[in-house]
């Protein structure tokens, strides 16, 4: 009778020390995030069989979807401004390319520079035109156009 009570209080007590390695927002219910969340998730786009949609550029669709639990306050004064200035130029990176194709060099004692884009090639192997791709369109421009 004595070992049958102690093997009950184990497994109660072994129940509960479960328990308590779950975190506390797994035990709660319903909506835990607070007021004024959001969320972005970004998804690969697929087709049918499962696969990544590719462009025939070689780039990939990507669905970028934000979702947030609406935040309300009622404020007496004025509301400010805030302006968030994007400084990483990240905009600037080139959507289309182009081949420079200049015959134009200046001779330096490190190599040979390009007049036109200012592309370095080796001293030793002054090249017939220059192979540099330039940009025609940037991320900024694709965004200012649309």
């Amino acid at each position: 009778m004595r070992t049958k009570l102690k093997r009950i209080l184990s497994a109660a007590l072994a129940c509960v020390m479960l328990l308590a390695l779950l975190p506390a927002s797994a035990l709660a219910g319903g909506n835990s995030a607070p007021e004024g969340t959001v969320t972005a998730t970004k998804d690969l786009m697929k087709d049918e069989q499962g696969n990544p949609i590719v462009d025939e550029n070689g780039y990939y669709t990507l669905k970028l979807s934000v979702a947030g639990i609406p935040y309300t306050e009622e404020v007496a004064t004025g509301a400010d401004v805030v302006l968030v200035v994007d400084t990483s130029a990240s905009m600037n990176t080139a959507v289309t390319t182009r081949v420079c194709g200049s015959t134009s060099f200046k001779q330096h004692w490190y190599g040979y520079e390009c007049d036109e884009c200012h592309e370095i090639y080796e001293w030793w192997s002054k090249p017939s035109s220059c192979t540099n791709e330039v940009p025609v369109k940037t991320r900024m421009d694709v965004a200012i156009d649309a």
